[in-house]
C-alpha cells in the first residue's frame, strides 16, 4: 500500500525517546500505590496547572484570582465553552507565539499536516460539530505525556501488554480508518511521534471517507496487527470480515470519538475472534480521557484530568448517577490551559471498583446530550427522548444493523437504517416500527409521532465531523435551543 508523499513522523528531538518513558514509568508506578495516591498525585498537578495559568494566562489569571494554587477549589472558577476559548485565545494561551491568526492559518494549510507550528507546538481542530471549530495547541511536554497516557494504559494489564509487545517484535502494524483531510488529533497523534515509535512501528493512514471497498482493498494490503477508527466504522468492517470481503486477523481494535455499544462489541467479538477491543474516551481538546481495561470497564486518568459530573445547571451529579454534562480540566496541557471546559458528554460514575483491580476510577459514557430529542405530548408536556436508550430498544430489531434517527418538524422522526442482509428491508422496516411505537409509547407519547423510513446500503457520515451521527434534529426544539 503506497505511503503519503509528505513525511508523517516529525523526527527527534521534539519527543524525546528517554523523557517518553520517564513519563510512562511516572505513571505507572504512581498508580500503583491505589486510589489515595492518584488523588495526591491530581491535587499535585492541579496546583502546579493553576499556578503556572495565573502566571503566565491573562485569562486566567483573571479567571482564577480568588484560587489559592497550594488548595486549589474548582468550585470557585466560572466554566467556559469552545466559543469563550477561541474568543479568548491570544489572552489564554502561555506562549506569545500561539496567536489566533497564525494558528488558524496552519491548521487551515494541508501541506502542514505531520508538521509543528513554529517547530515547536502541536496544533489540532475540532470537526466544527457544534457550530465552530476549536483550535488546541500543545508543547514539547504535553505531546510527550499525551503520548505516555496513551501507552500507560494498556500496560497496565500484563497480559494485554505481552500481546502488543510480543507484536512490536515484528513491528506492529496499525492501520488508522479516519479523517485525513485536516488536523484532527485521531491523525496528527500518531503522526508526530518519536523514534521509538517510528522505530517500532508501521502506521497505515486510510482515509475514513474513501468508499468502504476501498478501504477494504487497503486493510487486505496492510494485514494490521491492529486497526483504531470509530465503533461505526469497525462495525462496518466486521460485516466485510463475515462477508470474506475482509481478510484479516487483527489482535486489537479500538474504538473512540462515538459511542461504543455492546451490541457493536458483540459484532465484533465474532467477526474478529481472539482480538481485544479496546474503548478509547478522548477528545481533540483533551487526547487522551479514559481507556478501557480487559473487562471492558472505561478508567479515567484520574491524576491527569479531572471531570466533574454536573447536571443541566452545573450542580454535581452524585456517585452512581447519569450528569449532563462535564466541566473537564486538563492537566497536562500547559499551552493552552482548559480548566472547567464544559464538554456535552453524559457519563455516570460507576460506585463499585472494577475487578481489573486498577484504582482509577470507571466511568460510562452514554454520549451526546446534543443528541436529545423533544417531542411534545398531547397534553403539551415536553418529552425527552436520549440516543442511549432508543439504542437499547433498537437491539430488540433483529436484522438491523444501522439507523439513524432525524428529526425534521416537531412530531415527525425520519429513519435511516441499514439491514444485516440485503433483501430483507421490509421486514426489519416493521421490526423497527414495532419496535420505536413501543417505546414511544412507554414515553408516553402514543399516536404523537409520525415515522418515516428509508433503507440505505451505508448511512453517510458527517461532511463536517467524519462521524454517524446517530440523531440529527433539523428543527429548533420546543425549549428554544438548537
Amino acid at each position: 500500500m503506497a505511503e503519503r508523499d509528505h513525511p508523517l513522523h516529525h523526527p527527534a528531538p521534539f519527543i524525546g525517546t528517554v523523557r517518553f518513558f520517564q513519563h510512562t514509568a511516572r505513571l505507572i508506578d504512581r498508580r500503583r500505590g491505589g486510589a489515595g495516591a492518584i488523588a495526591a498525585e491530581q491535587q499535585r498537578n492541579l496546583s502546579n496547572l493553576v499556578r503556572f495559568a495565573q502566571a503566565r494566562s491573562p485569562f486566567w489569571a483573571k479567571r482564577l484570582r480568588r484560587v489559592d494554587p497550594a488548595q486549589p477549589d474548582l468550585r470557585l472558577v466560572e466554566p467556559v465553552d469552545k466559543t469563550t476559548l477561541m474568543e479568548n485565545f491570544d489572552q489564554i494561551v502561555t506562549d506569545p507565539a500561539l496567536n489566533y491568526a497564525a494558528c488558524h492559518a496552519f491548521v487551515n494549510d494541508l501541506s502542514k499536516l505531520g508538521q509543528l507550528f513554529d517547530g515547536r507546538f502541536v496544533l489540532a481542530h475540532t470537526s466544527g460539530s457544534t457550530g465552530r471549530r476549536g483550535i488546541f495547541a500543545f508543547d514539547r511536554w504535553g505531546w510527550e505525556f499525551t503520548q505516555a497516557l496513551g501507552l500507560s494504559a494498556p500496560v497496565n494489564n500484563f497480559p494485554r501488554a505481552w500481546r502488543w509487545s510480543a507484536a512490536v517484535l515484528k513491528k506492529l502494524r496499525v492501520a488508522a480508518v479516519v479523517p485525513t483531510g485536516g488536523h484532527y488529533t485521531s491523525y496528527v497523534l500518531p503522526a508526530i511521534t518519536g523514534r521509538y515509535q517510528t522505530a517500532l512501528t508501521q502506521f497505515y493512514f486510510i482515509d475514513i471517507l474513501d468508499p468502504m471497498e476501498r478501504i477494504v482493498e487497503q486493510l487486505n494490503a496492510a494485514r494490521p496487527h491492529v486497526i483504531h477508527s470509530y465503533p461505526t466504522m469497525l462495525e462496518a468492517l466486521a460485516c466485510y470480515q463475515e462477508q470474506g470481503k475482509l481478510r484479516i486477523n487483527p489482535f486489537g481494535l479500538t474504538g473512540a470519538s462515538e459511542p461504543f455499544s455492546a451490541a457493536m462489541k458483540n459484532r465484533l467479538a465474532d467477526a474478529f475472534p481472539g482480538a481485544l477491543i479496546v474503548e478509547v474516551y478522548a477528545a481533540t481538546e483533551i487526547p487522551v480521557i479514559a481507556h478501557a481495561c480487559d473487562h471492558g470497564r472505561l478508567h479515567l486518568a484520574a491524576d491527569w484530568v479531572v471531570l466533574e459530573n454536573v447536571d443541566v445547571d452545573g450542580c454535581p451529579v452524585p456517585l452512581g448517577e447519569r450528569g449532563t454534562k462535564l466541566y473537564a480540566t486538563c492537566l497536562y496541557n500547559f499551552a493552552q490551559p482548559l480548566i472547567r471546559y464544559e464538554l456535552t458528554d453524559a457519563i455516570r460514575y460507576a460506585p463499585e471498583p472494577c475487578p481489573c483491580g486498577l484504582a482509577l476510577p470507571v466511568i460510562e459514557v452514554a454520549g451526546r446530550t446534543n443528541d436529545t430529542l423533544w417531542i411534545t405530548d398531547h397534553s403539551g408536556r415536553l418529552v425527552t427522548l436520549l440516543a442511549t436508550p432508543i439504542l437499547v430498544a433498537f437491539m430488540e430489531a433483529p436484522g438491523l444493523r444501522q439507523y439513524q434517527l432525524i428529526q425534521d418538524a416537531p412530531h415527525h422522526i425520519h429513519i435511516n437504517y441499514v439491514v444485516e442482509r440485503p433483501g430483507a428491508e421490509e421486514t426489519v422496516r416493521r421490526e423497527i416500527e414495532r419496535v420505536f411505537q413501543a417505546y414511544l409509547a412507554r414515553h408516553g407519547l402514543p399516536d404523537t409521532v409520525q415515522l418515516s423510513y428509508a433503507a440505505l446500503p451505508e448511512i453517510p457520515r458527517d461532511p463536517r465531523t467524519h462521524k454517524v451521527l446517530q440523531v440529527i434534529k433539523t428543527i429548533k426544539d420546543p425549549r428554544g435551543e438548537r
